[in-house]
């Protein structure tokens, strides 16, 4: 009994040493958070100070410093998230998840994701591309110096985590794009339904927009706005009212806005200082700059303006040769590459994608016809990170609303208000006009009848600054009226979160941040 006995102590011992062990080298996968880190990467040194919630300020004697620190800490905090998102945009979770995983890779590939990154990245300035570089360098600083365990998740998919590269942040906003902007599968569905539906049910579906509803831009003269024009993940909201509805006699901006539910969320908090400029507010775990937020003369906050930027084009095969579509001036090839995904515990998938002057062929439903989806944030010139980091560096509303001539997708209202008192709102984005149709349905593309002739021009999309109100009110609701010279979209949100936001500035006509 006493040799059963000493078994069992021993047993016990050797199972709490390893709980013990286990558990101290999981905790080694914890930030660091004291202390001085050397690296190699950086100018000068860099301050990271966390208040109580552990929400980071990042003190740097320039931008690129500044976002090193900030990919550093964002690695600490949130790698998996990070290292998810890539991925995701990549096309590459199958590697981590197998086949499980496999149509949302074959989706990504197929609209090319991180190949429209890639086109981004030389069309940024120098300032900005070193900044994307720090911040990656950021990123790979922390890989290298970290002496413990990788987060758990790590663990538990048996993986690791691969460097950082400037392009991976890019990919962020090229979700988002996909996120904010997926009309096109509200057009399939549309046509769907419209198969089984008369055309009266099918508007109980879809209906118009009461007219009786708040419209950001409704009560304002648009010939005024819109000079020289002749006689557009919903449940986000924002406000702002100037001065002279405020306490304190400066305005005041609030913003609520709404992506998916998700532990950890999607927003990281950040202050960040140099000798230039003080920014703080939310940026996402592998974006290099602050969002949404403030600096010393500016604040800014985002809705969802759902503008519709997407369209499908029902493509004809070639009755001759099925490796071609038909056009308006004849039969056309696809444009053809292959994509190699890896599957984790399978073989490799190679994935054939079709491309017409469209887009990207994303559905071949047979009947010698293909789908193909045209979007603006896979075509042309995308500057629209170079939009969101000169607008977080602006200082009044000209140059804030000059940053925004770079921006493509996805489209966002816009609220603005400076410490001079001024408030203002824009819609920036590259939204198409249509030779005829809504941007409802998908239409014939062997024809020049439904192509694009161009885009909004900037001052004419939807923009006011200091109107007679004083306040601007957005929360995906409609912000234009039925006057307005351009469709923006047809499907707007319902606007009961507006009309509520409306009726509560309505109550409390002076506002301050307890109100």
């Amino acid at each position: 009994m006493r040799v059963l006995g000493r078994i069992l102590l021993t047993l016990l011992v050797l199972t709490a040493v390893a709980v013990a062990g286990g558990y101290l080298w999981l905790r080694s996968s914890l930030p660091r958070t004291g202390g001085t880190i050397v690296v190699q990467g950086v100018n000068a040194a860099v301050t990271i100070a966390r208040d109580v919630h552990g929400i980071p300020t990042i003190k740097a004697k320039s931008d690129a410093d500044a976002a090193f620190g900030l990919g550093y800490v964002e690695a600490q905090d949130r790698l998996f998230q990070m290292d998810l998102m890539r991925r995701a945009g990549a096309g590459r979770l199958s590697e981590w998840f197998g086949p499980a995983a496999l149509d949302t890779d074959k989706s990504m590939r197929t609209l090319g994701l991180y190949h429209a990154a890639e086109a981004q990245y030389p069309l940024l300035s120098p300032e900005l591309r070193a900044v994307f570089d720090a911040y990656a360098a950021g990123v790979n600083a922390y890989l290298a110096a970290r002496r413990g365990a990788l987060p758990l998740e790590y663990q538990v998919l048996r993986v690791s985590a691969e460097p950082w590269k400037p392009v991976d942040s890019l990919i962020w906003g090229k979700l988002m794009d996909l996120q904010l902007t997926g009309n096109y599968r509200q057009e399939l569905l549309r046509a769907r339904l419209a198969q089984r539906l008369k055309p009266e049910d099918l508007a109980v579906l879809y209906p118009d927009y009461d007219p009786q509803a708040p419209v950001t831009l409704g009560a304002l003269d648009l010939d005024h706005i819109l000079p020289g024009l002749p006689p557009v993940l919903p449940a986000s909201n924002e406000w702002v009212v100037d001065g002279k509805h405020s306490e304190s006699g400066k305005p005041i901006l609030a913003n609520d806005p709404h992506l998916g539910f998700a532990t950890p969320g999607v927003w990281y908090l950040a202050r960040i200082e140099t000798p230039e400029e003080t920014i703080a507010g939310v940026t996402s775990p592998g974006e290099p700059m602050i969002v949404i937020g403030h600096n010393t003369h500016i604040a800014w906050g985002f809705t969802t303006t759902g503008g519709d930027v997407e369209d499908v084009f029902v493509e004809k095969l070639d009755p001759a040769d099925a490796t071609h579509y038909m056009t308006p001036a004849g039969s056309e090839a696809f444009t053809t590459r292959d994509e190699k995904i890896l599957v984790k515990g399978a073989d490799p998938v190679t994935l054939a994608v079709r491309s017409t002057r469209h887009g990207p062929v994303i559905a071949d439903p047979g009947g010698g016809e293909v789908l193909a989806v045209e979007v603006t944030w896979l075509q042309g010139e995308d500057r629209t990170p170079q939009a969101l980091w000169d607008a977080s560096h602006a200082h009044d509303w000209n140059s804030f609303r000059d940053a925004f001539k770079n921006a493509v997708a996805p489209e966002q209202n816009i609220t603005y208000a400076d410490i001079d008192g001024h408030i203002g709102f824009i819609a920036p984005a590259q939204v198409p006009i249509r030779a005829q149709g809504d941007g409802t349905a998908p239409v014939p593309g062997w024809t020049d009848e439904n192509e694009w002739t161009g885009t909004v021009p900037f001052d004419g999309l939807p923009q006011a600054v200091d109107p007679p109100s004083g306040r601007f009110v957005a929360a995906n609701n409609k912000i234009v009226p039925d006057s307005f010279p351009y469709m923006i979209t047809k499907r707007w949100e319902l606007p009961y979160r507006a009309q509520r936001i409306t009726e509560l500035l309505d109550a409390t006509p002076m506002q301050s941040p307890d109100t």
